[in-house]
């Protein structure tokens, strides 16, 4: 298996941890505006799934899915953190800190010289997708 089938593989298993922690917390978000945002950037990166499991299929890997103690984990985390405060603000802070999580890893993968053009644009599209995601989320603290 490539380093590009492993780095796509662990990319779509983050943003699949992302869709989870959205899942996991949607039905806590009070403010309609702001759970229409958050379902927005759940469908971003559900679709940033399929496109990364199209590009992956070029590097000629299979899917890479998340342990399902990795999700259990995730689940009940964030679960535990939105029991403790469940309140708009709160939700807006803990996805922006898996934005600005998300961020740094990906200005760390794209810095490599040797990385390929098409994940290179992958990566940077998602890049601004989560900066304007932050930016969203914002008035909601």
């Amino acid at each position: 298996m490539s380093r590009y089938q492993l780095l796509l593989g662990e990319l779509i298993k983050g943003l699949k941890m992302g869709v989870d922690a959205i899942n996991a917390i949607e039905s806590h978000i009070e403010s309609a505006d702001m759970k229409a945002e958050v379902l927005k950037q759940k469908a971003y990166y559900e679709k940033k799934i399929l496109e990364g499991q199209v590009l992956k299929e070029d590097f000629k890997d299979s899917k890479t899915m998340a342990t399902a103690l990795e999700t259990a984990f995730l689940k009940s985390m964030t679960k535990a953190k939105v029991m403790m405060d469940d309140s708009d603000a709160h939700i807006a802070e803990m996805l922006i800190q898996g934005c600005n999580m998300l961020i740094i890893e990906l200005n760390q993968l794209v810095n490599h010289k040797d990385m390929d053009e098409r994940i290179c644009a992958y990566i940077q599209n998602i890049l601004d997708q989560q900066q304007e995601h932050m930016d969203v989320l914002k008035k909601y603290l």
